[in-house]
């Protein structure tokens, strides 16, 4: 009779801990594969506002010749601040973000979102769940290209860009 009843209970617990969500543990990051959402959120970091946000902080980093057309200029300019880097790739066709760390409030992330939002506005924002400390949004598995979001104390802190890639 002991055996049974513990049996039952072994079952019953087992059962009540199916329909219980797993708990995710803190630190984790969440990535999200969605192009559009990228799309909205990189509204700002096209490179035109980019060099509006920053003016005259731009500085020339490197000047190369373009490896299949020698008469063309291949221009790395770059931004560091004391909260923001930030890295562009330029020429005559063509000029792209490559890398940026933001700390500062300067640049939204599409609804409103900036660095010193709260998770809560963040996740409701994007439809997240707000488990996690560190938000990857990607277009896909291939490109590499990514925004990560990273929050400490329920604040968002940084926003890590990275091109994915690039010949």
């Amino acid at each position: 009779m002991k055996s049974f009843l513990l049996i039952l209970l072994c079952l019953c617990l087992l059962t009540f801990s199916a329909f219980c969500p797993a708990r995710v543990p803190r630190g984790t990051t969440l990535t999200v594969y969605r192009s559009a959402l990228l799309k909205l959120m990189m509204k700002e970091l096209e490179p035109p506002r980019v060099r509006a946000t920053y003016r005259s902080a731009f500085k020339v980093q490197q000047v190369s010749k373009n490896r299949y057309e020698p008469a063309i200029k291949d221009t790395l300019l770059a931004v560091s601040t004391a909260a923001d880097q930030v890295l562009l790739f330029a020429n005559k066709y063509n000029t792209f973000l490559i890398k940026a760390a933001l700390m500062s409030n300067k640049v939204t992330f599409g609804r409103n979102i900036r660095v010193a939002a709260r998770k809560e506005a963040f996740c409701r924002a994007y439809q997240l769940s707000a488990a996690y400390d560190q938000y990857r949004v990607t277009d896909d598995e291939n490109t590499g290209t990514y925004l990560e979001f990273s929050f400490s104390g329920g604040t968002l802190r940084k926003v890590c860009y990275q091109i994915g890639y690039m010949e």
